[in-house]
């Protein structure tokens, strides 16, 4: 199942280049909610707190305004190519029981025939399943996979 974070944000009066760098030099991430129809939302994150909800893969985020709290979802996420920081991130709005396609890690376990060469093809599968319960990952049970069989 999905963790669920709650995040303070901001909000952004300014958009662009410059005002975005003016926000990653204070400690901040450039965010947008989109999502059910509503008018984009331009927020202002606080960077070592998203960086930590982002290690968990498709971590669910509540999103406090002030006003009202958001459920959303990371649906992109941009980092510096070199450095590796955050740079942008577009949210989608969830409503609890909505199904959402999304791509959960595949876990391999087990023993199998090691005269064979293990392929691992598909190391994440999409999966549609209700916003509040995305699995974590989905575990491969190898146990007595011959050379040459797959699964």
């Amino acid at each position: 199942m999905s963790d669920l974070l709650t995040l303070s944000a901001e909000p952004r009066e300014r958009a662009g280049k410059g005002a975005s760098r003016a926000l990653r030099r204070e400690g901040r991430v450039p965010a947008v909610i989109y999502g059910h129809g509503a008018k984009p939302i331009h927020i202002a994150l606080p960077a070592r707190e998203v960086g930590v909800a982002l290690k968990t893969s498709n971590v669910l985020l509540d999103i406090d305004r002030g006003s009202q709290v958001e459920l959303t979802l990371p649906k992109s996420v941009v980092r510096h190519p070199i450095k590796g920081t955050l740079e942008h991130i577009d949210l989608i709005l969830v409503r609890r029981g909505e199904r959402v396609v999304v791509s959960v890690p595949v876990h391999t376990y087990g023993k199998y025939d090691q005269d064979g060469i293990l392929e691992h093809v598909n190391n994440a599968v999409e999966v549609e399943v209700e916003a509040t319960s995305i699995p974590s990952h989905l575990e491969l049970d190898m146990e007595g996979l011959a050379a040459g069989a797959s699964l």
